[in-house]
C-alpha cells in the first residue's frame, strides 16, 4: 500500500502527497479516508497547482495523518 497524506485543497480536488512527494488529487473531493470512495489522478508536471491527469487505482494508497 502507498501511504498518502492530505496535505490541501484546491479547484479540482483535495491534494495528497505520497512519502516520496508525489502529488495526487481526489477529484471526488471525498471527505472519508476511504480511498475507494475517491476519484484519485496524478498531477501534471507533479505540480501542486497542475491538472489532474491520469487516473490511478485508489485501492492501492491508504490515507495516513503522519509518514
Amino acid at each position: 500500500m502507498i501511504k498518502i497524506k492530505l496535505v490541501g485543497q484546491k479547484l479540482s480536488g483535495n491534494l495528497y502527497i505520497t512519502e516520496k512527494g508525489t502529488y495526487i488529487m481526489d477529484t471526488n473531493f471525498s471527505k472519508s479516508k476511504d480511498t475507494s470512495r475517491m476519484s484519485l489522478h496524478t498531477l501534471s508536471w507533479n505540480n501542486p497547482d497542475g491538472e489532474p491527469n491520469k487516473a490511478l487505482k485508489s485501492d492501492k494508497f491508504v490515507v495516513v495523518d503522519e509518514f
